[in-house]
């Protein structure tokens, strides 16, 4: 059991010559973080596995949250995914570039949508879930209930990359 899982659902075929597999690295800073924190976390990296391998993965970790990450090339893999996964964990989140410009696109497959840089965000949505329950009050995230489309309000941009716990190397 692990209380952050965080997906790269990057589908491609297994001899695709896409030029664009590479680590997931925006999810890896909110691993680090996530684990600097106290909280146990698991990626899975999508690119080189199967959708079903993925799906016995996710249900095999007993996650209490499901944080996936989606781009512009990722949109049909991510809601499918989330689609497929609904119910495994109590807070399925969607984060990146394309859920930060068009975040109401994605709120019927997903409980919470990450706007804007996710590591701090991720965190505090841990933090907030885990103390009590709830998660609806962190800046920089996007929900929907039966009252409408809620935003709770930006979040400010990170001003000291070098804070964040990754091993460096010259």
């Amino acid at each position: 059991m692990v209380d952050v899982l965080l997906v790269y659902p990057f589908f491609k075929p297994r001899f695709d010559r896409s030029p664009f597999r590479f680590p997931p690295l925006g999810i890896g800073y909110i691993a680090s973080l996530l684990k600097q924190e106290g909280f146990t976390v698991k990626i899975l990296d999508c690119t080189f596995k199967d959708q079903r391998r993925i799906l016995k993965e996710v249900e095999n970790s007993s996650p209490r949250i499901i944080g996936i990450y989606s781009m512009y090339s990722m949109e049909r893999e991510s809601i499918n995914l989330a689609r497929r996964i609904k119910g495994i964990a109590d807070i399925l989140v969607v984060g990146g570039p394309l859920p930060t410009v068009d975040p109401a696109s994605f709120l019927n497959d997903f409980d919470l949508v990450v706007i804007g840089e996710g590591e701090n965000t991720m965190l505090d949505l841990a933090r907030s879930f885990f103390d009590n329950g709830e998660s609806r009050d962190v800046p920089g995230i996007v929900f929907k209930d039966g009252s409408g489309i809620h935003r709770t309000g930006n979040r400010e941009f990170i001003k000291d990359l070098d804070s964040f716990p990754c091993k460096r190397t010259l």
